[in-house]
């Protein structure tokens, strides 16, 4: 084989792929759904955080078991955060989504996750019902149609007679309890069944589906109703549509276009398709083709006005497009829109995304030749920058007791803002000013203080920690300004240090940095900081000058001033030592700095209790110690043991102050990895867990299953396997977890690295990094890490926070004039929200932006929340070393017996003599 012709083959195919699919009509491939649906899918909508939600007949996706209703993720997986239980019992035709993110499902379902509801639930984010919805006995028929109002209230219009044993054919509107809103439709309703309905912006009602006269009045497969679902007599059809009236847009000019089953409106022909006129009223400017083509269930607007026309046609209009096509302004096929053999059945749903994406619903198996059951997403035009709601405002520093910045009130930068509902994000720059883009409405503005900052920072204005409340009308473009925050702070500095590298790559020099920051009000001096590097990690030279000391191998460097509000670097280089054997181990760098942290108290509700574990290899044997160095523990804390990734075992400690438990692992295992793990008190300043792990042998191992131990602010530790091959521009997270799944335990920090290096020719003088952050992640836990380079970071996005890091006149060399330059990072580390529940999936991934050029994105990190079951039979005991309890003066002052409680060998020490009696094994 000629490889050198294989190579450049691939190379133009994966290069003709590229340039292909950004082709409108064409599949996006940033999405798999592996398997697909072995069902029919009826209905699609976006959802907040860059997902969406898909219904249908279906009960399988991608091989997983879900109930006709499953929410994705942008790159197709599914949302592990939502768990329905046994869900919808029939199916889900359709749904909606309020401002809370909850979604109110209807279709032809009589429970949900076993409790009954007829036809219509509503569901809270994490897929429970929500069960302060309740809309009776339901309806007695198919729900078909639901659109939501501003004022939280719901049209719903279907098969139905009766709706919680009250009369409203085919039609009602509820209140946002799922009661009937006694003040709408006064009339008799429809006489026969609803298939769609749209809301204008003054309230009125359009509706569409199989019926011929609304209460006494004539009217066929079409009507508007006014806001309190009497009809509108200014919307005028004539005889209307011949058959059903399944779908319909709002056009902003006031026009409408409608699909369906038609081929005639008021008298004329129109085969399924047609414009009106907003009174009702043919537009005869609106092209149409003479063929007859067969029915429409679906019409999209795109944001450019374009229309979307999904059905079961082919060859639409003698253009070759089958079961979909895109029509032009003026009704014509817009050839543009390019889906080459299309789907090879019919489409029933149409949704846009914010992205100007497609997604795409039905019968289909293919697309275009390509695998894709039920589901697709396809590309459309690129979607023009909507005006927004601006909120404004400053944080800075309090002197003064008012709500403004005044001159000599220093800024507070990169502290986080929220505003709710939404949330939408945003964050403070170096001048200390924020802004948040949001929609129209009321909204709650805050700050998103880490749990650091909270042990130093107090919000003065506005008092108690209050948020601010802006309002805005029913227009965009608007901004609110001066939505201001002031802190307090005791006058001094609050040092935090970092340290990671770019890589760990054998016989090669890489690059370390270590950030020491100062978020006080007062410059940190005489500072210093300290570094340890592994085994096999050698230091080559470093920016600032230190001395080493080669007994316990710590490199000091003396930094002395910090000042407030600044971050100062130093950039070292290192190699990793260029020996065999030592691919895939685990390297962790240490640093710490000195002073310590004075002025932060410890927060209310702490116990003062503060364990440490540290672990050694005794005759190799591994033994390792939980230490308490703080106040007497009144409680036991259970501690586990970990074999390599599987509990094996647990026991109860209790310790006084400055006492420890010692123990031995009984006939240790080799090639295995021990852990131990002690879980600290509610509110410690700096730490949930303390861990330790021992591996008695030299076997090379990634030992990235555990997260390392929360750290006091002035102690880092960065972790990184020994590799060969570097694969630039890439997404890492420590802990990797266990098993495909990436399996960690809850109440961890995910530390995160992005890597990029200039692959191209030439300089790259700008590098932007952005990150969409997974919607389970609490950014009260968000710290940014040591980088590269310098760099400005901007925080925005609704639900799903968006980071943006952009290293401006970063003049990164290409490698081949600088390989070790041309390299570049930046790290930050984050936790999942306490009420995440387990299984839940969390995935990650980030673009990077060189200059002009498209982006690159990242590989897709993925972790799962898990606690092992206990593993029996692998451990049942440990030998116990040395345990110090609380003496109990009451019963005994010349007995010690440890561990106790204990469940294998139990020791016994005496002072003089004494009688032991064993009343029980």
């Amino acid at each position: 084989m000629n490889f050198s012709k294989f190579f450049i083959t691939i190379f133009l195919i994966v290069n003709l792929s590229d340039i292909l699919a950004q082709i409108p009509g064409n599949i996006d491939t940033g999405i798999n759904i592996g398997t697909g649906l072995n069902g029919n899918v009826y209905f699609s909508g976006t959802y907040p955080g860059n997902r969406f939600v898909i219904c249908g007949t279906f009960n399988n996706y991608n091989g997983v078991s879900v109930p006709g209703l499953v929410r994705l993720k942008n790159n197709g997986s599914i949302d592990t955060s939502f768990h329905m239980g046994s869900g919808p019992n029939g199916v889900v035709w359709a749904f909606a989504t309020d401002p809370q993110a909850r979604i109110i499902i209807i279709g032809d379902f009589t429970s949900y996750n076993g409790i009954t509801r007829n036809r219509i639930a509503r569901i809270n984010p994490n897929g429970s019902l929500d069960q302060s919805f309740n809309p009776g006995s339901g309806a007695d028929g198919w729900v078909n149609a639901i659109q939501l109002q501003p004022n939280g209230k719901m049209v719903i219009g279907g098969q139905f007679l009766t709706f919680n044993n009250q009369q409203v054919k085919y039609i009602t509107r509820l209140n946002s309890d799922g009661s009937i809103d006694s003040g709408f439709l006064q009339s008799n309703g429809f006489n026969g069944k609803v298939d769609r309905i749209a809301l204008y912006p003054d309230g009125k009602i359009l509706v569409g589906g199989d019926f011929t006269q609304f209460g006494q009045t004539s009217s066929s497969k079409i009507c508007r109703l006014n806001a309190d679902g009497s009809l509108d007599p200014s919307f005028n059809p004539g005889s209307g549509a011949s058959h059903i009236v399944r779908a319909f847009i709002l056009q902003p000019d006031g026009k409408i276009v409608i699909g369906g089953y038609f081929i005639t409106y008021n008298g004329q022909p129109r085969s399924r398709i047609a414009r009106l006129m907003s009174n009702g009223t043919l537009d005869n400017s609106f092209y149409t083709s003479n063929q007859n083509i067969t029915p429409i269930y679906d019409l999209a607007a795109q944001p450019n006005g374009k229309i979307l026309v999904a059905g079961t046609f082919s060859n639409f209009d003698q253009k070759g497009y089958s079961c979909l096509v895109r029509l032009n302004l003026d009704g014509k096929v817009d050839t543009t829109f390019k889906t080459g053999l299309g789907p090879n059945s019919a489409i029933q749903t149409i949704e846009n995304t914010p992205d100007g994406k497609i997604i795409l619903g039905g019968f289909f198996d293919l697309y275009n030749g390509f695998n894709s059951k039920r589901l697709v997403r396809v590309f459309g035009d690129p979607v023009p920058i909507s005006p927004i709601n601006l909120i404004q405002g400053s944080i800075f520093r309090n002197q003064n007791g008012d709500c403004i910045p005044n001159v000599g009130e220093s800024s507070i930068l990169y502290r986080m803002v929220k505003a709710e509902p939404g949330p939408f994000w945003g964050n403070s720059l170096s001048s200390g000013k924020y802004s948040i883009s949001v929609d129209t409405g009321t909204y709650r503005v805050s700050q998103v203080k880490t749990s650091l900052e909270q042990l130093f920072d107090n919000q003065a204005c506005p008092p108690n920690n209050q948020n601010q409340v802006v309002q805005f009308g029913s227009n965009l473009g608007d901004t609110i300004a001066n939505v201001n925050f002031a802190n307090t702070q005791q006058n001094c500095p609050i040092l935090k240090i970092d340290v990671s590298a770019n890589r760990r790559r054998r016989c090669f020099m890489n690059h370390t940095v270590i950030s020491l920051s100062n978020s006080g009000n007062v410059s940190a001096t005489g500072v210093k900081a300290y570094l340890k590097f592994p085994k096999y990690v050698n230091l080559v030279s470093a920016q600032f000058p230190y001395t080493y000391n080669p007994i316990d191998s710590v490199y000091e460097f003396f930094v002395d001033t910090v000042k407030a509000g600044f971050v100062r670097s130093i950039d070292i280089t290192d190699s990793v030592s260029c020996v065999s054997g030592i691919m895939g181990i685990e390297q962790c760098t240490k640093v710490w700095a000195t002073p310590k942290n004075t002025c932060i108290s410890a927060p209310p509700g702490w116990d003062g209790v503060d364990l440490e574990v540290s672990g050694n290899c005794s005759n190799q044997v591994p033994q390792f110690k939980i230490k308490n160095v703080g106040s007497a523990m009144n409680t036991e804390r259970i501690y586990s043991l970990f074999s390599d990734s599987a509990l094996v075992y647990t026991d109860t400690v209790q310790l006084g102050a400055g006492d420890s438990l010692v123990f031995n692992v009984i006939n240790p295992q080799f090639l295995v990895e021990y852990r131990v793990e002690v879980p600290q008190s509610l509110n410690h300043p700096f730490s949930s867990f303390s861990g330790a792990s021992v591996a008695c042998d030299f076997f090379p191992r990634n030992s990235n299953v555990f997260a390392n131990a929360d750290e006091d602010p002035i102690e880092s530790i960065h972790c990184s396997e020994i590799r060969d091959s570097y694969d630039p521009n890439d997404k890492l997270v420590s802990p990797k977890g266990s098993t495909a799944n990436g399996n960690v335990l809850p109440g961890r920090y995910f530390d995160y690295q992005i890597r990029f290096q200039n692959t191209g020719n030439d300089t790259a003088y700008k590098v932007v990094v952005i990150d969409t952050l997974d919607s389970d992640f609490d950014m009260s836990t968000f710290e940014q890490g040591s980088s590269s380079h310098r760099y400005t970071m901007t925080i925005s996005g609704q639900l799903s926070p968006i980071i943006k890091w952009t290293f401006k006149n970063i003049m990164l060399p290409d490698s081949f004039v600088n390989s070790l330059g041309s390299n570049g990072f930046i790290n930050f580390r984050i936790k999942a929200k306490n009420e995440t529940p387990l299984g839940t999936q969390i995935e990650n991934s980030a673009s990077i932006y060189f200059d002009f050029n498209d982006p690159i994105k990242t590989n897709t990190t993925l972790n799962t929340l898990h606690i092992p079951t206990k593993s029996n039979g692998i451990i049942d005991s440990v030998q116990v070393v040395t345990s110090s309890k609380k003496q109990r003066n009451d019963i005994v002052k010349n007995i010690a017996l440890y561990p106790n409680p204990g469940s294998g060998i139990v020791s016994v020490q005496a002072k003089g003599y004494n009688h032991l009696n064993i009343i029980s094994l």
